[in-house]
């Protein structure tokens, strides 16, 4: 059953199974659940997400246990699969949604619990990665951005820090798009699969898998279906990145019972990727020392604690 955990994305979060059907989780170094917790909203928008009727009947009957009414509700959402007749990628993709639209489900109650705080380490590594969005495809003009596994927008205010952009976010979770839109009602928020759900004719200067790379089961095909939704110019980014790193991806796989399907791509499979796709990749330590951001070199160095790489079309 889903745990939360840092997930560094999809809002920041990353929800992990446990072991031995524990339900949705705490994160250790904060005390909140991650699902989409680490990029919650400051302020005002913090305060436009309550608990909906189904989350409340559920925290009653658990008696105010978060885990348990998340246990409740993850079991009763995955009931029907067993001895179902759904193929092994139609089985993935709903253990997918169903964890995430666990996560979603009770996160109004961290943000009243919380009041909307960031931890600092996650506001700090939220900023490279929106710096790292950053096109040179529009010499310095509004960037248009997809954001792959979005769930309630944990990068938007980041981004209203940064400068222009326009904004989409997709995500297999309908209660992640149901919260996204309440926090940021003028974005544009699409619930399903990617690239399924992009409209054709719709291109981007930046695609970002934060924190949602590791739940397509096939890497390689993830990133080439992204590089056909780039805009075909020179400067077009995609960014992957975790807030948590490769190390706590690594531990989601073996705990998440075939939710997270693939580690971080080492730095091998970057250039063999980017090779196959006509791209360049950026690392993070370019990627660090470009921006004006503070950043602690032996914690936010380290790919194994947070992960941030670009691949970008060629100059």
């Amino acid at each position: 059953f889903p745990r939360r955990a840092p997930r560094a994305g999809r809002s920041f979060d990353t929800p992990c199974f446990a072991k031995n059907a524990g339900g949705p989780k705490r994160n250790k170094k904060s005390g909140a659940s991650v699902g989409g917790g680490f990029g919650k909203a400051k302020g005002g928008a913090a305060q436009q997400t309550v608990l909906s009727k189904k989350a409340k009947r559920l925290l009653k009957k658990h008696g105010n246990d978060v885990d348990a009414a998340s246990q409740d509700y993850f079991q009763a959402s995955t009931a029907h699969l067993a001895g179902s007749s759904l193929s092994t990628d139609e089985l993935h993709a709903a253990k997918v949604k169903a964890t995430w639209d666990t996560v979603a489900l009770f996160l109004p109650h961290d943000y009243a619990r919380t009041k909307g705080r960031v931890e600092p380490y996650v506001a700090r590594r939220l900023r490279h990665i929106v710096s790292a969005c950053k096109s040179a495809s529009t010499d310095g003009g509004p960037v248009s951005i997809l954001d792959v596994g979005c769930g309630d927008g944990a990068i938007i205010d980041f981004l209203n820090e940064d400068g222009a952009y326009s904004y989409k976010g997709i995500d297999v979770s309908s209660e992640m798009i149901e919260l996204g839109r309440k926090r940021h009602p003028t974005c544009d928020f699409t619930e399903g699969s990617f690239p399924e759900s992009v409209p054709e004719n719709e291109q981007f200067d930046t695609i970002v898998f934060n924190g949602s790379l590791q739940f397509f089961k096939d890497t390689r095909q993830a990133l080439a279906d992204a590089s056909t939704k780039l805009k075909p110019i020179p400067g077009s980014r995609i960014v992957l990145s975790h807030v948590e790193g490769a190390k706590f991806v690594k531990e989601e796989c073996r705990t998440s019972m075939g939710a997270a399907a693939r580690e971080m791509p080492n730095n091998v499979s970057l250039q063999d990727y980017a090779y196959e796709l006509g791209m360049n990749v950026v690392n993070k330590e370019e990627l660090l020392a470009s921006d004006s951001i503070d950043y602690d070199e032996d914690l936010d160095g380290d790919d194994g604690q947070f992960y941030l790489v670009v691949l970008e079309t060629k100059q």
